[in-house]
């Protein structure tokens, strides 16, 4: 029918309509180009938008845990250790028994409180406390785990418990605020910290 009405249209009249057609199509396809480009658009400045969010984060993540190791819990506790120092170097051998006690003390006061900040800080000062008390037994001096790698050919009775308490440490340190464990595993590491620090004999 189409084809008929076509034919009896004048030449010129049939191609003004092929041409119509013709600019359809192409209109037809340029839209759907537009519509996939805009769809990309927008899909890469949402990308790019969750990517900056996710640096925020991670910025404001790194500033909360340069603020907790500045803390002023941590620049106390390093007060007491100048102090021990202090008084080790008039008569170790009397004073060091009893400052290790202050020490344990202290970190006792942050485990025992509501804060899930001071019992982080109770766990990274015992880390501390531990390198300092190896260093004292003639350990090399490296980081903590290092230390610990130099003590596997020696008579180091507790090494196991010692790498169980630095590796949650190190969980704690490169964790999220957000992420918190339960009290009974900050209890646990610290428990074992204790356990080697009253028991601290390394043969040399």
């Amino acid at each position: 029918m189409a084809n008929e009405i076509f034919a009896d249209l004048p030449s010129d009249n049939a191609a003004l309509v092929a041409s119509f057609n013709l600019s359809n199509i192409f209109d037809f396809i340029q839209n759907i180009y537009f519509l996939f480009l805009i769809i990309f658009i927008v899909t890469s400045l949402l990308l790019y938008a969750a990517l900056q969010y996710l640096k925020i984060l991670l910025k404001k993540h790194l500033k909360i845990e340069e603020k907790f190791y500045k803390s002023q819990k941590r620049s106390e506790l390093a007060e007491i250790l100048l102090a021990e120092d202090s008084r080790e170097s008039t008569n170790e051998a009397k004073d060091s028994e009893p400052g290790l006690l202050s020490h344990l003390k202290t970190l006792e006061k942050y485990l025992d409180s509501d804060r899930y900040e001071d019992w982080r800080t109770a766990i990274f000062e015992a880390d501390l406390l531990l390198k300092k008390l190896l260093l004292k037994h003639g350990v090399p001096n490296g980081t903590l785990g290092q230390m610990l790698k130099s003590l596997q050919d020696k008579d180091f009775k507790y090494l196991e418990e010692a790498w169980e308490a630095h590796k949650f440490r190190n969980l704690l340190a490169h964790s999220f605020m957000e992420d918190k464990r339960p009290r009974e595993e900050f209890l646990k590491a610290f428990k074992l910290y204790e356990l080697i620090f009253k028991n601290l004999d390394i043969d040399k």
